[in-house]
């Protein structure tokens, strides 16, 4: 947002995130080939909950348009406080964090696990700088299968 400030531009944070997520309307994205299959796979054996920075009518419309609703135990959105959020989850339901695992395709999103304690596993290309940051570092969704047996 200081660039923004920087350049003139005035907009709060609730008005830049419209914008943004509005550039990213569900209906403009896919899903990722085999994450359906992989949500089934797994949800047959955990719960699997989203923990998501971005709005709330964004992170529904895409769940709605991949059909995954049905694998979805909870879904956290606007969460400003991801490490809280996943603390609260892992004390409600009774679980260590270390039992649990995050995934997420940011370096925010390994540095969140990490500092919540739980496993961090990183989906993004080959060659991303954040791998190392991760407990794992996968390439593609299905590699999800092979980690969390």
């Amino acid at each position: 947002m200081d660039w923004l400030f920087a350049h003139g531009v005035s907009l709060n944070r609730e008005q830049l995130h419209k914008l943004y997520w509005a550039e990213y309307r569900a209906e403009n994205c896919l899903i990722m080939p085999d994450a359906r299959e992989v949500f089934t796979t797994l949800a047959k054996s955990r719960d699997l909950v989203i923990v998501s920075s971005a709005l709330e009518s964004y992170v529904r419309g895409r769940i709605a348009a991949f059909s995954i609703e049905n694998l979805l135990t909870e879904i956290h959105c606007g969460q400003d406080k991801k490490v809280q959020t996943i603390q609260d989850l892992a004390q409600k339901n009774k679980v260590q964090p270390s039992k649990l695992f995050f995934v997420g395709d940011m370096r925010s999103d390994v540095d969140c696990g990490n500092e919540a304690g739980v496993m961090t596993i990183l989906l993004a290309e080959q060659d991303s700088p954040h791998g190392p940051a991760a407990d794992h570092h996968i390439t593609d969704i299905r590699q999800l299968l092979e980690i969390v047996k």
